[in-house]
């Protein structure tokens, strides 16, 4: 490697270090393990880093909702709903504009800040009711029990994307904790979308989740 092409990539990983950090929360498909993680990781490479787990403070109605069951988040405090469990990353300014991006904000979501409980020592890997409550919206025993198994919780604030736009109805069990694309197989991720297929999305999405018009 020469030098200067040395110097440029160390330039460019000191710049993507000095751009201010953002908190987000995942609670779908970027999730670690879930189907867009890795397009995710590819964008965005030095420009995020996994915080580690957390839980919603607040339990919000987290829906799967067309043929390909994509998970939906709901701003609505909701007390019959769950606290939802995902993901905390850091990520820089050009990463969060990725995302904005690949959530097609604000015309399928909105970016919003809410409140998480973030695990801050590893506490015993979930047992299987958790799974099987994710899969079917059962009862089973809740983030909130598992994050409270934890050594450590901190309170923090941070960017979580909404649907922006739902018919009512849409807010009704079941509702869900946690999302697993192995518990509800998706048929479709970002990995493949041209923008053709973008565009087919967003119509059947807007079509069977009843989105309002703008």
């Amino acid at each position: 490697m020469s030098s200067e092409h040395a110097d440029a990539e160390g330039g460019s990983n000191t710049a993507a270090r000095q751009q201010p950090q953002h908190l987000v929360f995942v609670y779908g498909t970027l999730k670690s393990g879930q189907p867009n993680n890795a397009r995710l990781l590819e964008y965005m490479d030095s420009d995020i880093s996994v915080v580690g787990k957390a839980v919603t403070r607040y339990p919000y109605p987290l829906v799967l909702a067309t043929d390909y069951n994509v998970p939906f988040l709901i701003n609505e405090i909701c007390y019959t709903a769950k606290r939802v469990s995902g993901e905390l990353f850091s990520v820089s300014s050009h990463a969060l504009a990725f995302l904005d991006y690949v959530e097609s904000t604000p015309t399928l979501y909105c970016r919003e800040r809410i409140e998480v409980d973030l695990q801050i020592a590893t506490a015993a890997d979930p047992p299987d009711d958790v799974a099987s409550s994710a899969e079917t919206g059962q009862p089973g025993k809740q983030p909130s029990e598992l994050m409270d198994s934890a050594a450590s919780v901190e309170s923090r604030w941070c960017w979580c994307y909404f649907l922006a736009h739902h018919n009512p109805s849409l807010v009704a069990p079941p509702f869900y904790s946690e999302y697993d694309s192995a518990k509800t197989p998706m048929r479709l991720n970002i990995q493949s979308l041209t923008p053709q297929d973008e565009e087919q999305i967003k119509r059947v999405i807007a079509k069977e989740v009843q989105i309002m018009p703008m």
